[in-house]
């Protein structure tokens, strides 16, 4: 039987949190991970660049006979994905949004964790955002250690989208000092109405850090969103065939280094289920 051959595009390990989750939902599928860590990080490029970046890509998987293709990078799905769409309409796209609509009601407050580019698009937005430029950077580089990434300094660095005026005319001292006494004061006890919504894909893999900081009631990202779509519009289950595991094969990336991501993955979360 053929495998439903699946493609996930990111530009680096971010992406590797929707394959953990294909891998919980569906079965015999061939999924092809191309990573653009050329690239990386998306979060600080124009349109334009992220357009041409993309297009490449899925020029690339289209050469394996990809039908489906996850933008398992919010930067991408927020700037590119309707461009990605009328340019190849014989691909399904998937892509991975910040599932802010569904938290704007029951009382919740969200706070969004993004790229400054994922900021344009929601500053507008009711909703507190913090971007950050170096972030995801700094994952990938540390992909051996999450724990070595000091998220408290990457916070203090953080354009606050909502404070854009009030901020500006600090100095960089004032600055810090003012962002560090409000994350301090907001957040240093647990809030039961805040929802932390995880806008970039590589922040997954600091989400205890994020968590131990604000306290939230939830921390949601667009993951689970994205694999309930195609689970419930393309996937093809064989009910007749034995299920078998999804194969991974990884496009312009260090392969060993992706499994050992994954890999690592899969037992933290066996840990944690095991301690429950």
């Amino acid at each position: 039987m053929k495998k439903q051959i699946i493609g996930v595009l990111d530009s680096g390990i971010g992406g590797l949190s929707l394959v953990y989750e294909l891998n919980k939902r569906v079965k015999n599928c061939k999924i092809y991970y191309l990573s653009d860590e050329k690239n990386l990080p998306y979060g600080n490029k124009s349109a334009r660049e992220l357009t041409r970046f993309a297009f490449n890509s899925v020029l690339l998987l289209k050469s394996y006979n990809v039908k489906t293709i996850f933008l398992a990078c919010n930067t991408l799905s927020c700037t590119v994905f309707f461009t990605l769409k009328n340019l190849f309409p014989e691909i399904n796209f998937i892509g991975v949004f910040p599932p802010i609509e569904s938290l704007q009601v029951n009382n919740l407050t969200p706070i969004l964790l993004c790229t400054n580019a994922t900021a344009k698009l929601y500053k507008n937005y009711n909703i507190k955002v913090i971007a950050f430029g170096l972030l995801a950077r700094d994952v990938e580089d540390n992909y051996k250690n999450f724990n070595a990434i000091n998220f408290k300094h990457h916070l203090f660095l953080a354009n606050k989208i909502k404070d854009n005026n009030s901020l500006s005319k600090l100095t960089t001292k004032q600055y810090l000092l003012t962002t560090e006494y409000k994350i301090n004061k907001t957040y240093s006890k647990s809030n039961c109405n805040l929802v932390v919504v995880l806008g970039c894909t590589h922040y997954f893999f600091i989400k205890n850090q994020i968590i131990d900081h604000f306290r939230p009631q939830y921390i949601l990202s667009g993951v689970e969103y994205a694999v309930n779509y195609f689970y419930n519009n393309f996937y093809k289950p064989k009910s007749f065939v034995k299920h078998k595991q999804n194969k991974v094969l990884y496009i312009n990336c260090d392969k060993n280094k992706y499994k050992s991501v994954l890999f690592g993955l899969k037992k933290e979360i066996y840990k944690k289920s095991k301690k429950n």
